[in-house]
């Protein structure tokens, strides 16, 4: 491919542009949930493994330290070789095993990829590494060198001209904690997006515009009572929702992770205590991304102690039965993000089934 490194770029130039680094790290992230999507992590993001084109287009290359997960086809086919007697063992970059050493997370980990993505994306724009180069395996074996690295970041990289929204990307990519990081790849494409968005957008003060998730809109139902599944998927089909239904409250969690979507809406008299856990954790998580997300739990009567547990959140509501279908469409669309593009809510009962349970 015509072009040259990430590296040599930096070589060069020494550092890019905010907006340039911002989206030549979405293509690579484009490209990192592209193969986790096929069961791959790459096991070896640095500057010299993205390759930019003559047209300006990043390309994340040399997966031949990637990790295959035991769910995947890839992950069949080398089981298969492995039995032929082929010796088909991967290897971990030291930096890699130091940093899952240092948290205790195993090898393969898709977050391990994001986190060095975000020190590559703090290099591009700062000019200089989050984390102090050496080539002494044992000190890159060190906690301690990914410990310092958040505090290196919140100190550092507002002087070095890191703007709040990146900041706060990058704090989310950097993380010492891989549970404080974004789960996938493909939140981490709608984090950066946001950061871009707001970068460009934002109000001079460093406030983030709110954003949405892209795609069509899409509500996340946690429901098991099959009648009911029925007229949520109906109803809301009808006024331009994708209608996803789920009997397990943690589904609701896994795909937020996976795939953002607009709102929520999770029947505690269905599905018991775990849907009070799955709405919270939810909204948590959109928070974290920047994402917004309507969020609604239906208790029944005896239910209703459990509001409090759920508490306040701008874009969470507590619904106690009786509910109707109509309150419940007309606060969907007061809460999820996307109302706007799908016009006024419903403002009398025809075509909405009367009662929710």
């Amino acid at each position: 491919m015509e072009g040259g490194t990430l590296r040599d770029i930096l070589t060069i130039r020494k550092k890019l542009g905010l907006d340039e680094a911002l989206r030549i790290l979405e293509e690579c992230a484009t490209g990192l949930a592209h193969a986790h999507s096929r069961g791959l992590t790459h096991r070896d993001i640095k500057p010299t493994n993205i390759l930019i084109s003559a047209q300006g287009h990043a390309k994340l290359v040399d997966f031949g330290l990637a990790e295959i997960s035991d769910g995947s086809a890839a992950h069949a086919d080398r089981e298969e070789e492995k039995g032929k007697g082929e010796d088909v063992a991967v290897d971990r970059t030291v930096d890699y095993a130091g940093l899952e050493k240092a948290t205790g997370q195993k090898p393969g980990d898709v977050r391990s990829d994001i986190y060095f993505l975000g020190s590559v994306l703090y290099e591009a724009i700062t000019g200089v590494p989050v984390m102090p180069a050496t080539k002494d395996r044992n000190a890159r074996m060190s906690a301690r060198r990914y410990q310092d690295v958040e505090d290196t970041l919140y100190r550092s990289g507002p002087n070095l001209g890191v703007p709040p929204p990146v900041m706060k990307l990058l704090g989310k990519m950097l993380a010492f904690d891989p549970g404080q990081r974004f789960q996938t790849p493909s939140l981490l494409v709608e984090g950066i997006k946001k950061a871009r968005a707001d970068s460009a957008e934002g109000d001079g003060k460093g406030n983030a515009r709110s954003r949405v998730p892209s795609g069509s809109p899409t509500l996340f139902v946690v429901e098991e009572n099959a009648k009911l599944q029925n007229a949520f998927r109906e109803k809301f089909k009808e006024h331009g929702y994708r209608v996803l239904i789920s009997l397990d409250p943690l589904q609701a969690l896994k795909r937020y992770q996976t795939q953002p979507y607009h709102g929520l809406i999770v029947d505690c008299g269905t599905v018991g205590h775990d849907g009070v856990d799955a709405f919270c954790r939810v909204l948590k998580e959109a928070d974290g991304v920047g994402l917004d997300v309507g969020a609604i739990l239906i208790l029944n009567e005896d239910q209703a102690g459990w509001a409090l547990q759920a508490g306040n959140h701008p874009h969470g509501c507590v619904l106690v039965r009786p509910v109707t279908m109509k309150q419940l469409m007309t606060k969907v669309y007061e809460l999820t993000p996307s109302a706007e593009a799908k016009g006024d809510a419903p403002t009398d009962g025809s075509g909405v089934a009367d009662a929710v349970g």
